[in-house]
């Protein structure tokens, strides 16, 4: 879970996910949908 104060909802979902995919291991995908 990240938690932030950004009024830009782009910039802080890719920073959040930026950070998930490095902080993560083992991962070699990953998928991504939106609405």
């Amino acid at each position: 879970m990240n938690v932030g104060i950004s009024n830009d909802t782009a910039e802080f979902a890719v920073n959040s996910i930026r950070k998930w995919w490095y902080d993560g291991t083992g991962i070699e995908k990953l998928y991504i949908t939106d609405d």
